[in-house]
């Protein structure tokens, strides 16, 4: 059975430097908190913090699920099973409310973000009509729909409207991500798309090329503003920049994103004007970049990626050395630094420390690492970097059972430094000062320090 524990931590984290450079421990610096083993079969698919300080688990519960556990240990399988899940848990790791909707089988949550009259914004892909609550998504000509679903904060359904229709994309599943505008609830969507695609209520679009992705831009009451259509070869992410910019990575086809925009195949950071879509900058890297996080920053932003070949950012060359990059961009498109990471390390999330604007990366390695050597694991890794110079700051691991990834790694309002990730068993799940015991192929964690 997957366990839900709330566990007070003695974090002892000696963690100290390696390879010539010297780290401090930054979890030993922290009031222990709380760890919560949530679930497992890959149920989960959306995790978010809020910014009153809760967060959302979204998913979805087959009947071969062993199903969740609350902190009382009162089971919530027999409720959900079948069905999608909201679960709200508050910063001490207690669950608030949860929800479940009428499922249809394929169904994802892609995204879900707050929205400033204090209200959430989902968006979702189904092949099959789902309901929530009296509201059901509308089906469309072709068999794959977005959709975009407006909640209260409390998780009931208040609105629902489908966006695009569009037949089974090539060269992989949907996919999609959400942003939206903290001034004025305006959001945007970015999906992927096959040959034929319809934007409700407007006309059938052929696409130009197999792989496609759409950007739409609505206002908050869900009319389209404006849409741009691109070729890409891999989606690192889509972020709204705290000026209503967007901020596209990954890497395109020599037609791009707009025609004409690329000579060749690159990986490439794309800035499209907030009010009407259009192109404001771009940097191409030169090479294939697997961009798998994003942060913003003071003065630019900064992301992490893998590449296999030397990245070029105006005058400046970045030399891969086997594991993630992580480059800082300023505001005039330019490189402040760079770091490489030894092979077998991959960060998967960044985020900035209020405290001191660092910037911290979290993921995972299999190849020893500053002196760390996982074995035939996959071990847990966060870091900070001087916003400033790029110098390692903090370097912390945590042992796995057999595989472990620090997936999100985020600041709460009120300061708390929380994570959350995937580890596989079953074993113990051996964070710093504890042992938590699960019987599991796969849980989501989260932890939480003051």
């Amino acid at each position: 059975m997957r366990a839900a524990l709330i566990l007070s931590l003695t974090l002892l984290a000696a963690c100290g430097g390696g390879g010539g450079e010297e780290t401090v421990s930054f979890l030993a610096s922290r009031t222990p908190s709380a760890v919560r083993l949530v679930t497992g079969s890959n149920s989960t698919q959306v995790i978010q913090p809020l910014d009153d300080g809760t967060t959302i688990v979204a998913g979805r519960v087959s009947s071969s699920s062993a199903g969740f556990v609350d902190p009382s240990g009162a089971t919530l399988a027999t409720k959900l099973s079948g069905e999608q899940f909201l679960l709200c848990y508050d910063g001490a790791g207690e669950l608030l409310w949860h929800r479940s909707y009428d499922g249809a089988t394929d169904f994802r949550w892609l995204d879900i973000e707050p929205t400033p009259d204090g209200n959430l914004i989902a968006l979702g892909v189904t092949t099959e009509a789902v309901s929530f609550g009296s509201l059901t998504v509308s089906l469309g000509q072709y068999p794959i729909t977005y959709f975009v679903l407006r909640l209260t904060r409390a998780g009931e359904p208040i609105s629902i409207r489908s966006h695009i229709h569009t037949v089974e994309p090539n060269g992989g599943g949907p996919a999609g991500e959400l942003a939206v505008d903290p001034s004025d609830g305006s959001y945007v969507i970015l999906v992927q798309t096959g040959r034929r695609f319809h934007i409700d209520p407007t006309a059938n679009v052929l696409a130009s090329e197999i792989l496609t992705k759409a950007i739409l831009k609505y206002d908050a009451a869900g009319e389209l503003q404006w849409r741009v259509f691109g070729t890409f070869l891999d989606l690192g992410f889509m972020e709204m920049l705290s000026d209503g910019d967007i901020l596209v990575g990954g890497e395109f086809r020599e037609d791009g994103f707009f025609r004409d925009s690329f000579e060749e195949e690159t990986a490439a950071l794309v800035r499209l004007i907030g009010e009407n879509g259009q192109l404001r900058s771009s940097i191409q890297l030169g090479a294939r970049f697997n961009m798998e996080a994003f942060v913003e920053c003071a003065d630019g932003y900064a992301v992490a990626g893998r590449t296999d070949g030397a990245l070029t950012i105006g005058d400046a060359t970045v030399t891969p050395g086997g594991g993630s990059v992580v480059l800082r961009i300023t505001g005039a498109n330019t490189l402040a630094w760079s770091r490489t990471e030894d092979e077998g390390v991959s960060y998967g999330s960044l985020a900035r420390n209020p405290e001191d604007a660092s910037i911290v990366a979290a993921g995972g390695f299999r190849e020893p690492f500053r002196g760390r050597d996982p074995g035939d694991r996959q071990d847990g890794v966060m870091t900070a970097f001087d916003d400033a110079t790029g110098e390692r700051i903090w370097l912390e691991t945590v042992p796995g059972p057999e595989w472990l990834s620090v997936s999100k790694v985020w600041f709460a309002p009120n300061g708390d430094f929380a994570i959350s990730g995937q580890a596989s068993g079953p074993n113990n799940l051996q964070f710093p000062g504890a042992d938590l015991n699960f019987d599991a192929d796969d849980v989501l964690y989260m932890l939480r320090m003051r």
